[in-house]
């Protein structure tokens, strides 16, 4: 978690000397005075009040000589936990982590392709109550975080749709809780992998576009600046863009000539299994059955690289991204990525301008844990610290 600020308040301040001690920065007093040039007193003063308030804990070591004992400091990482709800191929997958995004608890629960509200909701719920049980006698859950892909309601904590479970409309993942008093969160899972992906150290964000090819197929926009996207939740879907190509087929959203029903691996995957029927699995097992087939040799799949690099032209001269990052289990493909990057860069960028060029990446659940925990435990910790401080709203100059 990078949770450095430059502001004068205490309480940032206080904040800075307990993010160096948890990723390892400082341990000890002098540390602190070093990186952060403020003064010892007020040093000192700040780490008791964070010892006081359980984030920081001080071990003592014997003296050699006649000196003082040497004091190191250690960040109290589980002092607040996070449970935290991710998407893989098929499943849910709940895990329980601490400040340092260390897993303390984790378990997944798989669900056909048929399951409707009733029965994703039946998962969530009991998956949070072992994650609950599993938080340290030590510990306070913070919050609750959904990471999910399709279409959400942030505000609402409402996940309306997505291609994986089609008949699943519209949940309200404030019953998962129930009686709970956690925060909760929702999120694209997109949006967080690619906050951690282009994350700089000013904190801002590098312009760059994220899109996933896969079971569905959606895209993230990272703004050169704090402030991320205007509509975070309702953006990126363009598996649902309306192609001629598609010639009006049905897509699970419930429209028709979606980019989906011609390109997605929804939809490719009964046709690809007439051709190599041990293609079956989540995203990542038809990954590594997909990585050496010669795929452009089905006319279809041949279509689908088409649409799918003329989406990509259209997205780059829409927002202009210094990079485009692909992932997904097409794009591991020696073959469809070759060919997708001739079609794309075949069409050229406008007038002068540069194409922006594609970056396989590996899908990443670690970098969405991380995107997760910074988008949420930094401004949770900060009211902690301005709630349990003994300066009120105290500056330092």
């Amino acid at each position: 978690m990078n949770i450095i600020s430059h502001h004068n308040s205490n309480s940032r301040l206080k904040l800075s000397i307990f993010d160096l001690v948890l990723n390892g920065k400082a341990n000890s007093r002098k540390d602190i005075i070093s990186a952060l040039a403020i003064r010892p007193n007020t040093v000192s003063e700040m780490v008791a009040e964070l010892v006081d308030m359980e984030l920081i804990w001080e071990q003592k070591a014997k003296a050699s000589g006649r000196g003082r004992p040497t004091v190191s400091l250690v960040a109290n990482s589980s002092r607040f936990v996070c449970i935290l709800f991710q998407v893989v191929g098929q499943s849910i997958v709940a895990s329980l982590r601490n400040l340092n995004n260390q897993e303390l608890w984790s378990e997944t629960h798989k669900l056909c392709e048929t399951a409707d509200n009733h029965q994703v909701l039946k998962i969530f719920t009991d998956l949070y109550e072992g994650a609950r049980s599993a938080v340290p006698k030590a510990s306070d859950c913070a919050s609750v975080i959904f990471s999910m892909p399709g279409i959400l309601d942030p505000e609402k904590c409402i996940w309306k749709f997505v291609s994986r479970w089609p008949n699943m409309r519209d949940l309200d993942l404030k019953r998962v809780i129930n009686c709970g008093h956690e925060r909760l969160y929702l999120f694209r899972n997109l949006d967080l992998e690619l906050s951690a992906l282009t994350v700089k150290e000013d904190g801002g964000h590098e312009a760059a576009l994220i899109v996933h090819w896969g079971q569905g197929i959606g895209c993230s926009f990272s703004l050169p600046s704090n402030n991320g996207l205007s509509r975070p939740g309702q953006f990126g879907e363009i598996g649902h863009w309306v192609m001629a190509r598609a010639g009006g087929d049905l897509c699970r959203c419930g429209g028709k000539g979606c980019l989906e029903t011609v390109a997605s691996l929804w939809a490719l995957k009964p046709l690809l299994k007439t051709h190599w029927p041990e293609v079956e699995g989540d995203e990542q097992e038809i990954a590594n059955q997909l990585h050496l087939l010669d795929l452009l040799s089905v006319p279809e799949f041949r279509d689908a690289v088409t649409a799918i690099s003329n989406t990509l032209t259209n997205l780059s001269r829409t927002f202009f991204p210094s990079k485009i990052l692909m992932t997904g289990p097409f794009v591991n493909n020696p073959y469809v990525w070759a060919e997708l990057n001739k079609q794309y860069s075949a069409a050229g960028a406008l007038s002068s301008l540069e194409v922006p060029p594609l970056i396989n990446v590996s899908r990443s659940l670690d970098l969405e844990r991380r995107g997760a925990l910074n988008a949420v435990l930094p401004k949770y910790l900060l009211t902690y610290i301005e709630k349990n401080s003994q300066d009120g709203s105290k500056h330092v100059d």
